[in-house]
Formats: structure tokens, sequence, C-alpha cells
């Protein structure tokens, strides 16, 4: 079942034409394993955003910018943090132009975080300001190159396969993120048949929920403490390796 503010989000979707270009590039930094992309919003402020796979919606951090971009917020909503405990307030903006290299969107919907719940800057060293989530870039063939940073997005329609460049994974699409099957050795000899989410956004190489799936084995070498910070702080986790890849 979908959220109001997910429907709300999809009911105004509008991307504007590429006038006749068949891809675009979007240039990136690869920052502490995050992709951080410029963002220009309302053709007003310019903003660094995280390229995240693994976020539904496009959202604005820092809510004292709204007033400067001209947002109006039609819709307050109740979200659950990362601990799914906590509380935390959004609100969504309806009608915002996003430009991201040479690709603008126009009559774009985002969430606007009431306090910047993510603190990127204690993580990166950088202020960021929001999430670009996959609702931007979900139509789209998106080819990331780490080496060059940059983000390559296609028209399906002329994209020209060449399977020689490409290992092919099978992966499944749910409310515009990927997931993979996978298969994981924790502990011991046991393989593990493991669903994961492709998720630019984590900065981590591998994050397992055992609450999700309780018969995942914490390693005894695994290290308690901070693993991570999400929507509404620190993720509080064990830190070990897996025995093989």
């Amino acid at each position: 079942e979908r959220s109001h503010y997910e429907t709300d989000l999809e009911q105004s979707r509008f991307y504007t034409d590429w006038k006749g270009w068949t891809s675009v590039v979007l240039p990136f930094k690869y920052i502490n394993n995050l992709i951080v992309v410029d963002v220009n919003l309302n053709r007003l402020l310019g903003l660094k955003f995280i390229f995240d796979t693994g976020a539904e919606h496009t959202i604005l951090t820092k809510r004292e910018y709204s007033e400067w971009l001209g947002l109006d917020f039609t819709r307050k909503y109740t979200i659950m943090g990362a601990d799914l405990k906590t509380e935390l307030i959004a609100y969504l903006a309806q009608k915002v132009t996003v430009k991201v290299g040479p690709m603008i969107s126009l009559n774009e919907s985002i969430l606007v975080l009431e306090e910047d719940y993510f603190k990127y800057a204690e993580l990166t060293g950088l202020d960021i300001h929001g999430i670009l989530g996959a609702d931007f870039f979900r139509k789209y063939i998106v080819q990331i190159d780490f080496d060059n940073e940059r983000i390559t997005l296609h028209k399906p329609e002329h994209f020209k396969y060449n399977l020689k460049k490409y290992e092919e994974i099978p992966i499944e699409v749910k409310r515009n993120k990927p997931y993979l099957d996978a298969k994981l050795n924790i502990v011991g000899d046991t393989i593990r048949k493991v669903k994961l989410l492709m998720d630019t956004g984590a900065a981590l190489p591998l994050l397992l929920y055992t609450d999700i799936d309780t018969t995942l084995t914490i390693p005894l070498n695994a290290i308690p403490g901070n693993v991570g910070r999400g929507l509404g702080g620190y993720l509080e986790g064990y830190k070990g390796r897996s025995e093989r890849p």
C-alpha cells in the first residue's frame, strides 16, 4: 500500500523534452563512497545532492533554503526514521524546477525535511543539501563511470547494447529501486540467499538487517558500533567481514 506522499509525488511528475538528445552526461564528485552532484533548484540556488539509487524520492534536507527558493508546502507528513521508531517531519513542495548538468526537469515534487536529520557534513566534511532520488532518473538507462566521475542517462529507445562491455545481472525494480539476489557466506560453510538493494547512497559495501532475517548469524569477531547514518541518526550495528565473496 502506497503512502499519501508517494501518491502526491507521482501525480505531479512531468519531464522536459531533451530537444533531440539521446543521452546526457552528469558530472559528479566521488567523496567518501558517495556520489555528489551539483543541483540547481528553481534556477536560483546551486546545491550539492547525493545521487541515491536507494532513495525513491528527491529530498531537500535543508529547510532553511526553502524560503529563498520560493517553495510552497502543500502537505505535511510524519515519516519513520531509520530505526523504525523515531517519527520525523517532512513537507511536500510541488512545481519545483530541478537542473542537474544539462538536464532540466520542470514541475518536480520534492520532500523537504523539517530538520537536517542526515547531517552529511559530519560524514563527508562537505555541506550536502539533499538527495537526488530515483524518481528523477527512473525513466532512463543509468550508466555510472566512477573512474571519470560522470553519470550518463540514456533514453532506452536509443541505447545501443554491447554486452561484451557489461556483465548482465538480473535485478528487480520495486518503487523505482533496484534489488538483486545474491549468495552470502558469513560464518562457516553456510551459503545464504539474500535480496540486496543496490544503494549508491549508503556509503557502505554491504549492510545486512538481522531484524528482517533473524537467521543471519553475526560473526564472533564483529565489532559493535555505529555502522552508518540514516534518516534520523546513526545506525547501530556490527562491523565485520564475510568469509568469502
